[in-house]
């Protein structure tokens, strides 16, 4: 079996992010308590948000159920569109929180030991993938 090498390319660590027009719309979003009480969104399933909200976790059914979105761009759409709170990595929504389309509202964390890696065979042979992955190497600052 060949060795690998690999790089950290972004954290997966997330936080609990909406839409400026959400935080428009829900003035008190200051603690777990104001969150838990908003329309939560889910990324594969309700694990990341009954870990960020604990005992505050709220048990709901009907219309008001867990909404989970088995695709992490349909999320982000989601909550572009001020449908609810997700838990989002800033590392991917970087651009969209400079922008101000969303806002993070706690800094808080969960999934912090997930994390986004670039990975290849350690005998690189100098050809196009040794040359990617040096400058990848480069640009992530793990050289």
């Amino acid at each position: 079996m060949p060795k690998m090498h690999a790089i950290q390319i972004l954290s997966g660590a997330s936080v609990p992010v909406c839409s400026q027009s959400f935080v428009d719309s829900h003035p008190r979003l200051n603690d777990t308590d104001d969150v838990a009480r908003c329309n939560l969104l889910h990324d594969t399933d309700t694990a990341g948000w009954r870990a960020w909200l604990g005992d505050a976790y709220p048990t709901k059914t009907g219309a008001a159920a867990d909404i989970i979105f088995e695709d992490f761009n349909l999320l982000r759409a989601a909550v572009l569109a001020g449908q609810g709170v997700a838990l989002c990595p800033p590392a991917i929504i970087q651009d969209d929180l400079e922008t101000g389309r969303l806002v993070k509202l706690s800094d808080r964390t969960i999934n912090d030991e997930y994390n986004y890696f670039a990975v290849c065979r350690e005998s690189l042979d100098g050809g196009p993938v040794s040359i990617f992955f040096e400058w990848l190497s480069g640009a992530t600052g793990s050289a």
